[in-house]
């Protein structure tokens, strides 16, 4: 004699859709606040491979150090790509490392680059003198362009430059934040230039 089946009835441990994307929304957020806590800690950017905030802090002073040695300036330059604010964070990601590989192409092996958040990079630019600065700009605009081949993209990049001098110093943080602000005021064509004094 056959068996009858009875219909499936679900498990009581199994889970709806909604349930499933609340758990996944809060395993989403765990791993972000992780790795605000990795941030806080090491001095690499783990998407790019770039040095982050702590690593540019560093990068400044070494630069800040070399001048009082060596009495040269350098400057700290920030680019920010406007069209990237829209984008994923994924996607934003996984633009970091062609712009960091740019980025490095095109530096020399004394400046620094790094990556303060998914759309403003920085380089701490080593025995720099403001007279090189559009030259810099065109020669990293032309690179981070042929490694992002999407105008969408890279049609509008802004730069903006802290230039140290002698005179009155202030902190590193300083440097980053006036060097954003002056990428945040230039124009696509026409770079932004800040004065720092060093004692």
């Amino acid at each position: 004699m056959q068996t009858r089946r009875a219909p499936h009835q679900p498990m009581t441990h199994d889970i709806d859709l909604e349930t499933y994307r609340k758990l996944l929304a809060e395993r989403d957020e765990e791993i972000r606040r992780l790795r605000a806590i990795m941030d806080s800690f090491v001095s690499v950017d783990l998407d790019s491979g770039m040095l982050n905030r702590n690593g540019l802090i560093e990068a400044i002073k070494r630069a800040r150090l070399w001048w009082e040695r060596r009495r040269e300036p350098f400057g700290v330059m920030a680019i920010k790509f406007p069209d990237m604010i829209d984008l994923s964070p994924e996607v934003a990601r996984e633009l970091a490392t062609p712009i960091a590989s740019a980025l490095a192409d095109t530096g020399r092996a004394v400046d620094d680059t790094g990556r303060l958040d998914p759309y403003t990079f920085v380089v701490v630019l080593r025995e720099f003198q403001r007279q090189g600065a559009i030259t810099v700009v065109s020669r990293m605009r032309t690179a981070i362009r042929q490694a992002i081949a999407d105008p969408a993209i890279t049609g509008d990049l802004r730069f903006g430059f802290v230039v140290a001098v002698e005179g009155e110093g202030v902190g590193p943080e300083d440097y980053l934040r006036m060097a954003v602000e002056a990428a945040e005021a230039a124009t696509p064509d026409v770079p932004k230039f800040s004065r720092v004094d060093l004692v």
